[in-house]
């Protein structure tokens, strides 16, 4: 989703007063709040009409900030791939020790973050 295309209630999604951009999370707070948003069991949808002209430039944050946008959006995913490993787990007790195992496989550099992602999906889909 582009960030300046998304239309969307705040009350629908947080309580007065509630904070939706969360520190911390430099150049990619968006990303962060669909990502907590979609956690919670909120559906996106798009419409096939293309409302926006969007203007790129060399002074935009995704380039004079990149290295800082990608380090949060790897924190963001990590923080997510936790959240479904738990539910998983919750369902399934015996995908702990994979679990533990792919982790520390990642960790290492063995496998990405990205093949650590598929093989999360994988399982999960599969209790689908």
């Amino acid at each position: 989703m582009s960030h300046p295309t998304v239309i969307l209630r705040k009350s629908s999604v947080c309580k007065k007063e509630t904070v939706l951009y969360k520190k911390g999370y430099d150049c990619a707070e968006d990303y962060k709040l669909w990502t907590d948003l979609a956690t919670k069991g909120f559906q996106f949808a798009n419409i096939q009409e293309v409302l926006l002209k969007y203007r790129c430039s060399k002074k935009q944050v995704t380039n004079v900030r990149y290295e800082e946008m990608q380090e949060s959006e790897l924190q963001i995913k990590v923080e997510y791939l936790e959240q479904v490993m738990q539910h998983i787990v919750k369902q399934e007790e015996n995908y702990f020790d994979l679990f533990e195992s792919i982790i520390k496989l990642s960790n290492q550099s063995y496998i990405s973050v990205r093949q650590l992602s598929n093989i999360v999906y994988l399982i999960y889909t599969s209790f689908n």
